[in-house]
């Protein structure tokens, strides 16, 4: 501003006088902004910076969208679906097995594997945390199979001398008494009660 009232003085002046004020004076430059022949410096090197920042991205773009130069962007899109179903289903599975597998513990089986092979699994399905389709099966599978469990009832029968007996067809039996020994065995190992 000093500069200003230095060259122009404290009175007003026409535009002939402030051309002529201005004419040989290097510190002062008059210039028609409208016409777009000036930008302040400041502002001129902000959009140089800009202009350098947005060729590096496009850049970088052009590099990253090379290196997918063929992939075929619609079937990696198909195969990651159908690993996530792929995944999920696998998932489900190993849920509904482990699920099945507990069931049957809790069912006291004395080979989950074998009670489990006697179940329809395809009627089976896990909801949450309940098994559908599996009790009806268990109950039924405990009626005609089961030997398959552990049924503490039966273990009650046998307490009290209830239970399976073998009787004795009223032939003679050979091989003395190892033979016997050797039945009686192998009957206790059963569960099973000679009498």
């Amino acid at each position: 501003m000093d500069k200003l009232k230095a060259l122009f003085g404290t009175e007003a002046l026409t535009w002939e006088q402030l051309e002529e004020k201005l004419k040989d004076n290097k510190d002062v430059k008059i210039v028609n902004l409208l016409a777009g022949g000036y930008v302040d410096e400041n502002k001129y090197n902000n959009k140089v910076n800009e202009l350098t920042k947005a060729n590096d991205t496009i850049k970088g773009l052009r590099e990253t969208v090379a290196k997918f130069d063929g992939v075929d962007v619609d079937k990696l899109k198909k195969d990651a679906s159908d690993w996530e179903t792929k995944y999920n289903t696998d998932l489900a599975a190993v849920k509904l097995d482990s699920a099945v597998n507990m069931a049957l513990v809790g069912a006291k089986a004395k080979n989950p594997k074998l009670a489990k092979a006697a179940l329809d699994m395809s009627v089976i399905k896990l909801d949450g945390e309940n098994l559908i389709g599996f009790s009806e099966q268990l109950d039924k599978l405990k009626e005609s199979d089961s030997y398959l469990f552990d049924v503490e009832e039966q273990k009650k029968e046998e307490d009290k001398g209830g239970g399976a007996h073998f009787f004795s067809t009223g032939g003679g039996h050979t091989g003395g008494s190892n033979t016997d020994a050797f039945t009686a065995a192998l009957m206790k190992g059963a569960g099973l009660e000679n009498k």
